[in-house]
């Protein structure tokens, strides 16, 4: 199976592809390994020498995403002396916007309510350090604020995913650190 890695990872990526694009379609509990298979051009066979089930594809495909996320955040933003809350949303949000198809299903109404719990644990470290570490809270007061702001910010940013048209990463950073931040700190 791995005497040829590049052939390996681009039967993975084309049976992750086929998954995705039916499940950005249609609730998992109606996407069959048929489909799947039949779609990325390969035999049951194949499947399941990279996946146990469908839900296993699922959950790679979310792993992946919050590497990516948790890679950016412990490589570049929580190792700068001087943290920006702007800079970083910035950064933030571009990531979101690569990724905004994969974001708009899993963090929408037919994702994964584990996910979504997944992916603000891999942001509340940048919120820890901006904006719940330098008040003076109990620990339950600090878990609230840490819940309150973590879905807000997922909350927002899916708003503004579902409207490419509107407001740009330049508009919305200054629209959400300055006017809703400062407005309610």
């Amino acid at each position: 199976m791995n005497k040829q890695p590049q052939v390996t990872e681009q039967t993975k990526a084309n049976i992750r592809q086929a998954f995705w694009e039916l499940y950005a379609q249609e609730p998992i509990e109606k996407i069959t390994v048929k489909q799947i298979t039949d779609r990325a051009g390969y035999n049951r066979a194949t499947f399941y020498l990279y996946f146990k089930d469908i839900y296993d594809v699922l959950a790679q495909i979310e792993d992946n995403l919050l590497d990516v996320l948790e890679q950016l955040i412990n490589r570049r933003l929580l190792r700068e002396s001087e943290p920006d809350f702007s800079e970083h949303m910035g950064v933030f949000l571009e990531l979101a916007r690569r990724y905004s198809a994969q974001f708009l299903v899993l963090l929408g109404d037919r994702g994964d309510p584990a996910f979504a719990s997944r992916f603000k644990q891999v942001l509340a470290p940048i919120l820890d350090r901006f904006l719940v570490s330098e008040r003076a809270l109990s620990p339950r007061e600090a878990a609230l604020l840490h819940e309150f702001y973590l879905s807000g910010l997922l909350s927002v940013v899916v708003a503004w995913l579902r409207d490419p048209q509107g407001m740009t990463i330049a508009e919305f950073v200054p629209f959400i650190v300055n006017d809703v931040c400062n407005a309610h700190l």
